[in-house]
């Protein structure tokens, strides 16, 4: 555990969020993991991490993490959730950087505990199927890489395409293109990597409680990684999840 650290945590469910969604409550959500924390690790002292990149190959940009940093200030847990810790909580190395970014008063808000996304597509295959059907009954926007296009079931409203590598070098262009799209209630799904933080914490404050701004990350590559040899080869152990496709091929027809 994080000794003599008050820092404050809540654990929604899965139900939560998708109530949110069903009752159009927006809140924002985006989520802090490895290469988000060594990117802001690094900016703070770039002797201390070793690479210069994440495993998706984003550069680990000195602005991009003074504005990572920014953000991780303004999680409230009410309309904007930042997922934080979960099972990295025993990595000595996460802790050790949680701790520094605790001393110099950068963990002040409030912040969710475990990745409801994926929780629910490990273990509530009906209420991740929920999600799915609720988002295609809704006008709602995927913003990410060009392959994205190739998952069939997502009935999106529209499609904002990012670079596959260092896509937060294109914000100015990527959040113009969002802005230009938006109205009320519109759910914007970001598989972006490290640049999804910042694109929802700067639409958050421009947007916040009037639309949703959902960090879905890699949550869509299982459902055709085999059949696309670059994502297979960044993320090597999607291998292990074939037992979770498997619930999903029957209701979403993917190859």
């Amino acid at each position: 555990m994080i000794e003599n650290k008050q820092i404050a945590i809540k654990d929604y469910s899965s139900e939560f969020f998708i109530n949110r969604i069903k009752n159009k409550e927006p809140f924002s959500y985006s989520r802090f993991n490895d290469g988000e924390l060594l990117c802001t690790i690094k900016t703070i002292n770039n002797n201390e991490v070793r690479h210069d990149y994440n495993c998706d190959g984003h550069n680990y940009l000195p602005q991009m993490g003074e504005e990572l940093m920014s953000s991780l200030k303004n999680s409230n847990c009410d309309n904007y959730f930042i997922q934080y810790l979960d099972t990295w909580l025993n990595d000595k190395k996460f802790i050790e950087y949680t701790e520094l970014l605790y001393d110099k008063s950068i963990l002040l808000g409030v912040y969710q505990y475990s990745d409801f996304l994926q929780f629910m597509l490990r273990n509530e295959p009906d209420t991740f199927i929920e999600f799915v059907n609720i988002l295609n009954k809704n006008k709602f926007m995927v913003v990410g890489p060009n392959y994205l296009k190739k998952i069939k079931f997502l009935k999106y409203s529209y499609f904002v395409e990012v670079p596959l590598k260092n896509c937060y070098n294109d914000k100015k262009n990527i959040l113009k293109t969002i802005k230009e799209n938006i109205n009320d209630n519109l759910i914007i799904l970001f598989s972006s990597s490290m640049a999804t933080n910042v694109f929802i914490d700067e639409l958050h404050k421009e947007y916040g409680g009037k639309i949703f701004l959902i960090d879905v990350g890699s949550l869509w590559d299982i459902f055709f990684y085999k059949s696309n040899p670059e994502i297979k080869q960044r993320s090597p152990n999607l291998n292990k999840l074939d037992k979770f496709i498997g619930w999903y091929k029957e209701f979403f027809n993917y190859g």
